[in-house]
């Protein structure tokens, strides 16, 4: 058996996020492992090392995968690239020690921020307004972030008081900004359950 890693990039917009579904083949997991099952000749199985949400761009993502024997890296590479769509790319292919496990390995993680530089340059950087299913990613994020910190302490406010926090050194758009802090003095104020309620309609309506 051999371990090999794999570094990725996508254009994720045309489908449904990383991990593979039953219910779809738009996955980029699931196109992975039929590229690289095909020009194995036996099924294999890709681990990425975390998933991503439909929509959601990579340009270095790592992944693994274990073969039954070595083989030349190039050649499986490129023979992957031609069955998978050309905004799925297989860019490098490496061998590595047995034991190896994209996410499990994993020592870190860059992350894609919604900032840009300002046409006025006095601004500097600047918030991006974020989609709202983001934005809901984030208040999920939040939630879950403040009940492992707090453990039994946690309460409906933490969220909000952690923001209050942190707030100034958030580079944000004005209007997301409105929306999150909103949101976060509903969920102290209301509760979960009240503000997922509101959550579910303003995504129903599509924007804020």
């Amino acid at each position: 058996m051999r371990t090999y890693k794999l570094t990725i990039a996508y254009d994720g917009s045309r489908y449904q996020g990383w991990q593979r579904q039953s219910n779809t083949d738009k996955t980029i997991q699931g196109l992975l492992e039929q590229a690289a099952s095909e020009t194995a000749g036996y099924p294999l199985e890709v681990q990425g090392s975390g998933r991503t949400d439909g929509g959601v761009h990579a340009k270095g993502q790592t992944a693994s995968v274990i073969l039954r024997g070595k083989v030349q890296e190039s050649e499986f590479l490129q023979n992957m690239n031609r069955l998978l769509p050309l905004d799925i790319r297989v860019i490098e292919m490496e061998l590595v020690k047995n034991g190896f496990h994209a996410r499990l390995s994993a020592v870190g993680k860059c992350y894609e921020y919604w900032i840009d530089i300002s046409v006025r340059k006095e601004e500097g950087l600047v918030g991006n307004k974020m989609p709202l299913r983001y934005v809901a990613e984030m208040i999920c994020d939040r939630i879950a972030a403040c009940e492992v910190y707090k453990g039994k302490a946690y309460t409906s406010a933490a969220p909000l008081e952690y923001y209050e926090f942190t707030k100034k050194y958030i580079t944000i758009h004005p209007e997301t900004r409105a929306l999150l802090e909103r949101l976060l003095i509903m969920l102290k104020d209301r509760g979960e359950k009240e503000t997922f309620r509101y959550l579910r309609e303003l995504l129903k309506q599509g924007d804020y």
